[in-house]
């Protein structure tokens, strides 16, 4: 707490410390809670909360929840069944890289297999095709 004497008033100023947010947090209070109890504004808690996961080596974990929130899920099925069968997290860019490459020759063999459709149904209207007659061979033609 500061005080301040300012044009014939006695102001006293409550200066909210970083530690006093710190505490709040650390008794599960959420951002807007902590801005609210301490009559600041919500920039201001929600930078004091990036700070409380740096200082509690949680900030890759909260970055991650901000960008992925909606995909931990499936994360989180990936992660279980990278589990259960015993794959090393590291090998997780070389499973991916190879269901991408069958993902793509899945995708090319059925653009083949429609190509090949295409050439038999051509091939059998030109199966169909009654040929127009021939003329009659020129004379030196003849035996």
């Amino acid at each position: 707490m500061r005080s301040k004497y300012h044009s014939r008033y006695f102001i006293t100023i409550y200066v909210v410390g970083s530690s006093q947010a710190f505490k709040l947090f650390r008794e599960g209070k959420k951002s807007i809670d902590v801005a609210i109890d301490l009559d600041i504004p919500y920039e201001k808690a929600k930078k004091f909360w990036s700070q409380f996961l740096r200082l509690t080596r949680m900030y890759e974990a909260y970055e991650l929840y901000e960008v992925c929130g909606y995909d931990i899920p499936n994360l989180l099925s990936i992660r279980s069944f990278l589990n259960r069968n015993n794959i090393n997290g590291k090998d997780m860019a070389n499973i991916l890289r190879d269901a991408n490459n069958i993902y793509n020759l899945q995708s090319q063999s059925l653009n083949l297999k429609n190509e090949v459709e295409q050439l038999k149904r051509l091939h059998f209207d030109y199966s169909q095709r009654i040929l127009p007659p021939l003329r009659p061979l020129p004379r030196y033609y003849n035996w």
